[in-house]
């Protein structure tokens, strides 16, 4: 319980109505951060990259990308020493824009591209890499024509192409099909969930892009209504990939699903069986899926990130899944 560290290198942008920043370690011992600051939604955010170096120091510090509309969704993944890549959003017509691909230079980043038609700006994006490969998943959550979308590369000149070409597809459920997470494990499987309509949906890719279940596992339904009703999760997996957790919002039925019910399954067969949901008996703010909880796995014990609705700040919960 003791603060061990405390940095003052934050995100102005996670407030109400705004998705989170983004973070990744590194296998080396960097931290790399991707944050928001200052702007409108509309008129855009300046985007932060900073790095903290495996002594302990903030050695690279920059914004990139400019301030275009809806650039708020932003991701982070590192794939090597020299292979850290950046993710933000780019709003376009409406709601609909496209994800602009980035690479983290020692005093700047490089755009190498951008992905197209897998992302509207009321969904998110998210990013992870191992062992030279980069992971992405993403959400459009239509009225019609939903999906989510996974998509796997190699580190390198060709990330973008790899990336667009490798898009697969999940329409399981119905209704608007968004809101995705993924998490690595150390066995280098790749676990996901994404939400349809009042339900939440399991599958997971092998290191190479190979899906691993032959259809999509319901292992939330019932969620409720919200105005967009798409099921609202996250997922980690332990170190061996043995045991899975997910959890899940229940909305009570109000528009942003401000007062949800906070669920949660796991499976002790790598994600092929879960258990019945069971209630945390704690409730959390969907924030219109803009604020859902993030999952970390250290070994077999699970860390719950998560905005108690009767707490100030983030909360935390753990689950050791034992030996």
């Amino acid at each position: 319980g003791d603060v061990v560290v405390n940095e003052g290198h934050g995100d102005q942008g996670q407030i109400g109505g705004d998705f989170p920043p983004a973070i990744a370690a590194g296998d080396d011992g960097t931290v790399h951060l991707v944050t928001r600051h200052d702007g409108t939604w509309n008129g855009g955010l300046d985007i932060r990259y900073r790095r903290r170096n495996a002594s302990g120091e903030w050695d690279r510090d920059y914004l990139f990308g400019g301030r275009v509309k809806r650039n708020y969704v932003v991701g982070v993944a590192w794939a090597g020493p020299e292979a850290v890549y950046m993710s933000s959003s780019h709003g376009g017509t409406d709601v609909w824009g496209h994800l602009r691909i980035w690479s983290a230079g020692s005093d700047g980043a490089t755009e190498l591209g951008r992905v197209n038609s897998i992302w509207r700006g009321d969904s998110d994006s998210r990013m992870r890499a191992i062992s030279g490969r980069v992971f992405m998943v993403s959400g459009k959550p239509d009225g019609d024509g939903h999906a989510a979308y996974f998509l796997h590369a190699g580190a390198g000149d060709g990330l973008v192409g790899e990336l667009d070409a490798s898009v697969q597809t999940h329409t399981a459920g119905s209704g608007r099909t968004g809101f995705p997470d993924l998490y690595v494990d150390g066995n280098e499987t790749v676990h996901f969930t994404f939400g349809a309509h009042q339900a939440v949906y399991y599958n997971a890719y092998s290191v190479t892009g190979a899906r691993q279940l032959a259809s999509d596992a319901l292992i939330f339904s019932g969620l409720n209504e919200w105005h967009l009703s798409s099921g609202l999760s996250a997922v980690a997996a332990s170190d061996d990939g043995e045991i899975v957790v997910a959890v899940a919002l229940r909305s009570d039925g109000g528009f942003t699903a401000s007062d949800s019910d906070l669920l949660w399954s796991i499976s002790r067969d790598g994600g092929s069986s879960w258990t019945e949901p069971q209630d945390t008996g704690r409730n959390t703010d969907g924030g219109e899926g803009r604020s859902r909880p993030r999952l970390v796995a250290v070994g077999r014990r699970f860390f719950l990130f998560y905005q108690d609705r009767f707490e100030s700040g983030i909360s935390l919960a753990t689950l050791d899944a034992g030996p």
